[in-house]
């Protein structure tokens, strides 16, 4: 034993603390034989505060760890992205809004007898073309916004494009 070593246990034999009473447990305490009534709840404290420490260790093995930059950056693009796809469903419902608008009225002329029947159909048969092609367009911009946001959620996950 050299003389740095002796002369820490002649010092550590005079302390009641020892190095266990500081080291964190990995797996489970072992069950010791219950202490008298007084220190019983300060062992159900280390007790729960062993679990707890267990808890968190066990998590971290599960999990992978994200910087919290990272975290917001992505919530400042999920943000964004609903906000496109809230533009985009107020596109769709003004484009149905509309049009429903527009079949509306031709059926109240269509009711009343002052339609032209050949020529209203044409002009029904062009909006309603106009109107699938708009909204083609504004549900392919819904959906490419979606698809960036499940990119991005794929890429944070380190997952492989399939």
């Amino acid at each position: 034993m050299s003389r740095e070593t002796s002369s820490h246990s002649l010092h550590r034999s005079h302390s009641s603390a020892s190095l266990n009473d500081f080291m964190v447990p990995l797996s489970k305490p072992a069950s010791a034989p219950p202490l008298p009534q007084s220190s019983q709840p300060q062992q159900q404290q280390q007790q729960q505060q062993q679990q707890q420490q267990q808890q968190i260790v066990d998590l971290a093995d599960e999990s992978v760890l994200f910087d919290p930059r990272a975290i917001d950056d992505f919530i400042k693009v999920h943000r964004a992205q609903i906000r496109e796809v809230t533009e985009c469903s107020k596109r769709e419902t003004k484009l149905l809004a509309n049009f429903s608008l527009g079949m509306s009225s031709r059926k109240e002329m269509d009711d009343s007898g002052s339609r032209n029947s050949l020529m209203d159909d044409l002009k029904t048969s062009s909006e309603f073309i106009d109107y699938l092609d708009n909204l083609d367009e504004v549900l392919e911009m819904k959906m490419a916004a979606i698809e960036a946001l499940r990119d991005r959620i794929r890429s944070v996950l380190g997952e492989e494009e399939l």
